[in-house]
């Protein structure tokens, strides 16, 4: 169906890097679809709910300081597309976030969706964005409700992507993974997923048919898939369809590259999806006390012994502390004297091995 008229776009106001208002001119038309690109690319997009009036609220995921061109249509009703620039000047107010969001691991990538595991304190919201290359081509915000969030987005071709996140109601550094979409998953594996896990890297799957399967070999790539080995062999149960697990135990440190070869008795395979895992050096990481006073406590677990980075900075990122501590396997504690600093904001970055993580505490005599 036609609309009867318009939409046209009047007015673009109430422009923030996360949102705007858009007034627009026209009759019948109760819904929007819209777009904001930037250079031929689209970084938002979304479709209103019924709309009351002829103005329209959209939020998108955190765009940077500079111009786009919003493009809205009918939505509940065919009609031209409308298009008008506007410019973004970023004034980002969000508090830091108080840890994380860490992007772990990326569940079960398909064409229209995906879930990832993060780990983060106080983290309400994540911004995320897909990448081809260094083109942004999805991206929104997601309310989380648990640390494995389901994000969906418009259909993807096979290929190569990367995941980016950050935090949404606060401030964070941006974490990335690669995925993949689309040609190697064989139909005998419905669910191919990686998880970090006290042990090492859990990985599952559940194998819906295998027609005379001898079972599954289990490889791993190292963060730049240019080196593999086989470090598992499972073989198929009596029944052959149902859940699989196998926990890598001596995983890399950083991104770990995860494929299955799923073998039959004729010694023929079929290759899955390649699925990914951060495992980190150091975890349960706790800043105590928050605000502080004079000594804050930095106490976290560490999966080897070696030579770690802290590197304190105040609010304008001017460094005013830093220490090498000699970091053991197991529980460590690391308290630094700030005493002699003034009250407000400062971060702690953390270096260690290829990790690095950041830090906050909030100085207060």
């Amino acid at each position: 169906t036609n609309c009867p008229g318009g939409p046209t776009i009047a007015t673009i106001k109430n422009i923030s890097s996360t949102g705007l208002t858009v007034d627009f001119n026209g009759s019948g038309v109760s819904a929007l679809t819209w777009r904001i690109k930037q250079g031929g690319s689209t970084l938002a997009n979304g479709k209103t709910g019924t709309l009351s009036s002829n103005s329209a609220t959209l939020t998108f995921a955190s765009l940077a300081a500079g111009t786009y061109s919003l493009e809205i249509e009918g939505g509940n009703c065919t009609s031209l597309v409308s298009t008008s620039n506007f410019n973004v000047v970023i004034t980002d107010s969000r508090p830091t976030c108080q840890f994380g969001p860490l992007l772990k691991s990326i569940i079960d990538p398909k064409a229209t969706q995906l879930t990832f595991n993060f780990h983060g304190e106080n983290v309400a919201s994540i911004d995320w964005k897909i990448l081809q290359g260094a083109t942004t081509i999805r991206s929104a915000r997601v309310q989380l409700a648990s640390d494995r969030p389901t994000i969906t987005y418009g259909a993807l071709a096979p290929g190569s992507y990367t995941l980016a996140i950050e935090g949404g109601a606060c401030r964070s550094e941006v974490q990335t993974m690669g995925f993949q979409i689309g040609g190697l998953l064989p139909v005998p594996v419905a669910r191919f997923e990686a998880v970090p896990a006290t042990e090492g890297v859990e990985l599952a799957w559940t194998a819906q048919e295998q027609k005379e399967g001898s079972g599954f070999e289990v490889i791993r790539y190292n963060g730049n898939l240019k080196t593999s080995a086989v470090i598992g062999n499972i073989p198929s149960s009596d029944q052959q369809v149902g859940e699989y697990r196998f926990v890598d135990r001596t995983p890399l440190f950083g991104v770990n590259h995860y494929q299955l070869n799923v073998i039959d008795k004729n010694g023929t395979y079929s290759k899955s999806e390649i699925v990914n895992a951060r495992y980190e050096v150091i975890d349960k990481v706790i800043v105590s006390p928050n605000p502080v006073k004079d000594f804050v406590n930095i106490e976290f677990y560490s999966k080897i012994a070696g030579q770690g980075k802290l590197e304190t900075f105040n609010i304008s990122g001017v460094k005013v502390n830093a220490v090498q501590p000699k970091i053991t396997e197991g529980l460590n504690k690391v308290s630094l004297n700030v005493t002699g600093l003034a009250d407000g904001h400062y971060f702690i970055k953390v270096y260690y091995g290829v990790q690095e993580m950041n830090l906050r505490f909030f100085k207060s005599n």
